[in-house]
């Protein structure tokens, strides 16, 4: 349990609120072509900086808050055995998003995926691992799917 964090899952939902808000506000200022935030830091690097340290805060309090309702660690123990791919809605004309989640993320939307699904996703640069769960399944060919017998 992290001590610097409240105890209550209604001031912790409230925390986590307002650091989503904070993320989406930081990525629009990162994409946008004049400053949108007056606020906020308009350099690209400053951007990643705060970005960074913003969803280590939202992992901590996820983590805080899901201790407080269950009691569980689980994150103690290592990494999930599974992944997940997000499909998140873009603008028109836009190129699609996805992001790849552990199966244990709290992100509970998107497709379930195999090792190998997870491992080519993760290679590809049009997706994003999600900086809170941190999947990382291995990233190239496996050695399970250089056979010909995987295809089969």
């Amino acid at each position: 349990m992290y001590e610097d964090l409240p105890t209550d899952p209604d001031e912790l939902q409230v925390i986590q609120g307002h650091l989503i808000r904070l993320l989406a506000r930081l990525r629009e200022q990162a994409d946008a072509s004049v400053p949108l935030y007056p606020d906020l830091p308009v350099d690209p690097a400053w951007l990643q900086i705060v970005e960074a340290h913003t969803v280590e805060q939202l992992r901590r309090a996820g983590e805080q808050a899901y201790e407080v309702e269950t009691g569980d660690q689980p994150w103690v123990s290592g990494p999930a055995p599974g992944w997940r791919l997000q499909h998140l809605p873009t603008a028109v004309g836009q190129p699609p998003r996805r992001i790849l989640h552990r199966r244990d993320c709290w992100i509970d939307s998107g497709e379930d995926l195999t090792l190998e699904e997870a491992s080519g996703h993760a290679a590809r640069t049009a997706v994003e691992l999600c900086r809170l769960c941190r999947p990382d399944p291995p990233v190239g060919p496996l050695p399970t799917c250089a056979s010909g017998d995987a295809a089969a």
